[in-house]
Parts: structure tokens; sequence; C-alpha cells
């Protein structure tokens, strides 16, 4: 008995259209596309899968170069310890050798009068005119009977600011000074520690800052800058 059809050897004098036609009409299939074509529309596909995955690995890929290449973050402090960027934050540490004053022994106190209590608070939206005066958007309240010093508590500081701070505790040499800013403030940490280590005795950090004051129940006014 012969051998069907689909088992014969194939002719290997025919083309690869003729095999491929012979073959379809073997399985009862019509002979549709040519070889050429078949291999045509293959290798577009491949070339298209393979363009595709390389779009995508591509695409992975850009984030950690974007990573490996974007600068590193600025430092939180500078050279000498001081705080020099994202003051608004927790403070975790004393300003030696100034000391952190209890805010039931700041209460005590009266601003102006037997201490002197420094706000070294930035403004709130404000801005320095030609003149180099502050000029406020909005109001600013602190410690009733305090000095507002604004950018005095910045690494480094204002030199004008600075130099204002100095000329006040100057004037009273023997007064207690109390340094405050915000409540997760390192402006008020940074004046103290500035001030003590430039030979000021009896210098003081307010931890709690105005917020803290005024919800103890302290007074509060509204000040004006220096």
């Amino acid at each position: 008995m012969p051998p069907p059809d689909w088992l014969r050897p194939t002719d290997l004098s025919l083309s690869k259209a003729q095999q491929t036609a012979s073959y379809q009409s073997t399985l009862g299939h019509k002979p549709s596309l040519s070889y050429r074509t078949l291999v045509q529309r293959k290798g577009v596909a491949m070339r298209c899968f393979a363009r595709f995955w390389g779009i995508a690995l591509a695409c992975c890929a850009l984030p950690s170069l974007a990573l490996a290449q974007s600068p590193a973050p600025a430092p939180l402090f500078d050279a000498d310890g001081y705080r020099s960027g994202q003051y608004r934050a927790p403070v975790d540490r004393t300003p030696e050798p100034a000391r952190k004053l209890p805010l039931a022994k700041a209460l005590r106190m009266v601003a102006g009068h037997n201490a002197l209590f420094i706000d070294v608070a930035m403004p709130e939206n404000g801005l320095r005119d030609a003149k180099g005066e502050w000029q406020l958007a909005l109001p600013h309240s602190s410690i009733k009977g305090a000095v507002w010093l604004p950018a005095a508590g910045k690494a480094p500081p204002d030199s004008e600011a600075w130099a204002r701070l100095q000329a006040i505790v100057a004037a009273r040499p023997q007064a207690p000074v109390v340094l405050f800013c915000h409540q997760d403030c390192w402006m008020g940490w940074n004046a103290a520690r500035r001030l003590a280590r430039e030979g000021r005795t009896h210098v003081f950090w307010l931890e709690e800052g105005v917020e803290g004051w005024s919800a103890a129940g302290g007074p509060t006014a509204m000040l004006h800058p220096r």
C-alpha cells in the first residue's frame, strides 16, 4: 500500500512557493500566501517585537539613569555645625554651649525687663525693599516685649541682623538672653549657639517657640522687624 501523499518525500526540485502550495493542497487548503511573503511578514513581526522590547527596556532604565545623574541633596549642616537648610524641622539636640530654657521658667521672666527675648523667625511672605526694610504681607505675633530680628538665625546669619543682635545684647551685659523662633525651628537654636560661642554668658534657647509660649498662656503682641 503506497504511503499517503503527506508522507511522501518532498520533491527538492520544487521551489519554496511550490512546496508550500503542494503541502497546503495535501492538507486540503487552498494556496494562500507565498513562502516569500510569509518570510517577509515574519521578519517584520520580529523586528517590531524587538523594537517594542527595546523601547520598554529603555523606559525602565530611564528612572535609574535619572537618579544616577541627579545632584546630591544639599547638606543640612554647615562645617561649623549650624543648621543651614530646612529650618522648619524637629530639633534633636541642645545648642551647646547655650542651654535650653524650660518653658515654665521662661514664663516667669518679663521680656524686655529682667531678660532679653529675641525672636529670629523669618516673616511669612515678607520681603525687603530697596532700603533694606522688611515689608510684611502678614502681621507677626510674638512674645510681648521681645525684639524681632529676622534672618539672624540663618546659617550664615544675615550680617546686618546679626550686628543688631550683638548691639542689643551688648547694651545689657548682665541680662539673660533668650533666643527663639517657632516650634520645630532651627533658627533660634542657631542664634543661641552662635551667641554663646562668641563668649556671651547666660544664653538660652526656648525650644517651644512662640507657639508653645502662647499655648501656655504667655502674653503675645504684634511685632515689627528691627
